[in-house]
């Protein structure tokens, strides 16, 4: 048999060369990108969820990632970004990690590349997601494409490169045989047995090849078809969760307003059946003054007028509880309408007058003729001073007094009830209009005190837009004052 041409040997070794590059060059990976971490909206995501996250337009994203380099001496020189193929240069490269924010709506596909001192490459990391218009987020992240199996093309250069060599070994046989006399005919017999079994060798590392491929391409569409699946059930997943977090939310808002209502129901209930007691502690007195006192007729009519006033106000107090027994949203606390505050602080004095006299006690109404009208609630109102004139009945020993006083100016209306009775200490004064804030100070006749009194007073005059306020010293009596914004029609 001839040699084989100096040409052809040397084809079959630069082929031998190449083929040995590429496999040096695939079977000894420097390393690749990775993706450690994604951050949407600074929540990060679970890296199971690392391929299933959905991002919106206006969604701030940061994506962290790292190398996994063989060579652990190999030092990273630069990273190279790439988002629709156009650069970007927001790398945080001593932290590992680049922020994408404004992202188009649509497909988008960042890459991501580190490169060794060296000058090698890393094998990259590609991302693909779609970004939604508006607050909906429809994005999913895709199966990232850094995973591309190089041996495919390895195989397919060896195989390449055999069916190269074949056929020139094949043109090369036919050639001598085409040249050969009948002494050479055994030579060339036993030449293309040698290419018969070399060619039947390539054909069958070839078809072992092709059943190794088709294994691969098997077992990758069933791993692509479960991550579908998981896809599927995240999805549906997420979508049960959402409804589950609005329908939490929806109840959360239920039960906030009901607790409101209830609440404000209550605290009208107290203020209520607090201010029943006063009324009818006043027909109780006036009942008891004229069994004591041989009065004239005009002061009986005038005892007759409050107890008919008191007997008013306890049938209105006794509505204000129906009302709010009959309705899931309370009314507002007050109804303002330009009202005399001088006539309420007249009606006042004379309905706690019998009270006063009943205990030896000088009710003096010092309150100004020209108070300007103001809008406020009558009722209220009235509630404000019968407890403030009441309480102060109520503390003053025999033989005092019980002074009401106004003041005015322009803007604002100020009343002070002073009282020269037991006084108040530093404690008493601390929680005197809070809820149930009972005074150390007991009543001068023993009367009973529920300490809802000036707790009423407070939420009454703030109601209006007012304030509230106590000057007392242990021993040297009380001043209980309030003011009001003067509001004109």
């Amino acid at each position: 048999m001839k040699k084989i041409p100096l040409k052809l040997l040397l084809f079959l070794a630069l082929n031998i060369l190449v083929v040995n590059s590429i496999s040096a060059q695939i079977g000894q990976v420097v390393g690749k990108t990775i993706v450690t971490e994604i951050l949407v909206n600074n929540n990060s995501l679970d890296p199971e969820s690392f391929k299933t996250f959905n991002i919106g337009q206006n969604d701030n994203i940061k994506i962290k990632f790292d190398y996994q380099i063989d060579d652990p001496t190999a030092t990273i020189n630069s990273v190279r970004a790439l988002l629709n193929g156009a650069p970007i240069n927001n790398i945080n490269l001593s932290n590992k990690f680049i922020e994408l924010t404004n992202l188009i709506p649509g497909k988008n596909i960042l890459k991501l590349q580190g490169t060794l001192l060296t000058g090698k490459e890393l094998f990259p990391i590609i991302l693909e997601f779609t970004v939604s218009k508006g607050a909906e987020k429809e994005a999913v992240q895709e199966e990232s494409k850094s995973d591309f199996d190089m041996s495919y093309v390895l195989y397919g250069l060896i195989v390449l490169q055999f069916v190269i060599i074949i056929v020139l070994l094949l043109r090369k046989s036919n050639k001598t045989s085409s040249t050969t006399n009948s002494n050479n005919e055994v030579e060339t017999d036993s030449a293309g047995n040698k290419i018969k079994q070399v060619s039947s060798d390539i054909q069958h590392a070839y078809e072992q090849l092709k059943k190794k491929l088709k294994v691969l391409e098997n077992e990758n569409s069933f791993q692509r078809s479960q991550i579908r699946e998981l896809k599927e059930r995240i999805s549906d997943l997420e979508n049960a969760n959402l409804k589950l977090a609005e329908k939490k939310d929806k109840l959360v808002e239920s039960k906030q307003q009901l607790e409101e209502i209830q609440n404000h129901k209550e605290e009208l209930f107290a203020i209520a059946i607090h201010d029943i007691k006063n009324p009818a502690a006043a027909i109780k007195s006036y009942i008891e003054l004229i069994q004591s006192y041989d009065l004239n007729a005009v002061e009986q009519s005038e005892i007759m007028e409050s107890m008919i006033r008191s007997s008013e106000q306890i049938v209105e107090l006794a509505h204000e509880m129906t009302s709010v027994i009959a309705q899931s949203q309370p009314e507002p606390l007050v109804n303002l309408e330009m009202s005399s505050l001088k006539k309420i602080i007249d009606s006042v004095c004379t309905q706690n007058k019998g009270y006063a006299l009943k205990k030896e006690i000088n009710l003096i109404n010092k309150s100004s003729m020209d108070l300007p009208n103001t809008k406020l609630d009558p009722n209220k109102m009235e509630e404000v001073l019968d407890n403030l004139i009441n309480n102060a009945i109520k503390y003053a020993p025999k033989n005092t007094f019980v002074n009401i006083s106004t003041f005015f100016t322009s803007d604002k209306i100020t009343v002070e009830i002073v009282d020269n009775g037991v006084g108040l200490s530093e404690e008493d004064i601390r929680r005197a209009f809070t809820r149930g804030g009972k005074l150390s100070s007991v009543p001068t006749a023993g009367e009973k005190s529920s300490g809802l009194g000036l707790w009423i007073v407070k939420k009454i005059i703030e109601e209006h837009g007012g304030r509230v306020w106590v000057k007392s010293k242990l021993g040297h009596g009380s001043t209980f004052g309030f003011e009001l914004p003067v509001v004109k029609e």
